[in-house]
């Protein structure tokens, strides 16, 4: 299923804190007859998994993230009406960047989206979902994550903000949600994520800048958001 773009008005970039990043990700061998997709990791990054892995774990992780840059169906947890909110700004990029897979907004209002049916909970929706896209206040995050886990999902990106690069609680509430995505043996990219970008197979573009490069064969991971941006709108205007 392919969704084409409504005619809805962009909403502009932000700026946003970083933070360290965590460990790097596992290398995923492309086969010799796949034509390479340039990804682009925004902002802060980390796999929440255990340190001490076996051949096993480590294989399970690279189908994780192998899912998460070409999932079939993603849904957006805390997608938006309002102009202006993550929630709005990350469903309508993944829309207008041609996204192959199924989308499934999540909002207890229910209704319809941008041409979209939305789904009040996760549980919800009438099909599997390879990736979801957290987007809700820093304190319900957690068991966002664990419901992924028992709904079998793979991989999540947090964008929210509010963690450990706020110190004090931010740090604790981080804490919780690290252990949330290793106990559900999830995935998990962030928590204060600027989106990513997978122009191949799939043609997902969840991100915070409304930029939309073809697929070439760079690929970008970045600590910094406005790093990885820059480099990115850079190189698709050299193309």
């Amino acid at each position: 299923m392919r969704h084409r773009s409504p005619s809805i008005p962009t909403t502009g970039s932000a700026s946003w804190r970083t933070r360290t990043c965590g460990p790097s990700l596992p290398h995923r061998p492309v086969p010799k007859n796949e034509e390479m997709g340039s990804c682009i990791l925004r902002s802060t990054c980390g796999i929440a998994l255990p340190v001490d892995r076996t051949q096993e774990e480590r294989v399970d992780t690279q189908a994780k993230i192998a899912t998460m840059f070409n999932p079939r169906s993603v849904a957006i947890i805390g997608a938006s009406r309002t102009i202006g909110k993550w929630g709005f700004t990350f469903t309508l990029h993944l829309i207008r960047g041609g996204y192959r897979g199924t989308i499934y907004p999540i909002n207890p209002a229910g209704g319809e989206m941008m041409g979209l049916r939305t789904y009040r909970t996760l549980d919800g929706v009438p099909g599997p979902v390879d990736l979801a896209f957290i987007l809700l206040p820093p304190d319900k995050v957690a068991a966002a994550i664990t419901e992924c886990g028992a709904l079998g999902i793979p991989a999540c990106v947090v964008i929210t903000a509010g963690f450990a690069e706020l110190g004090g609680e931010g740090k604790a509430l981080e804490e919780d949600i690290t252990r949330a995505a290793r106990d559900a043996n999830i995935a998990m990219v962030g928590p204060n994520c600027a989106g990513i970008i997978s122009t191949h197979p799939e043609s997902l573009y969840c991100m915070m800048q409304p930029d939309f490069p073809p697929p070439g064969h760079i690929a970008v991971v970045s600590q910094s958001g406005n790093i990885a941006g820059s480099m990115q709108f850079m190189l698709w205007k050299q193309d």
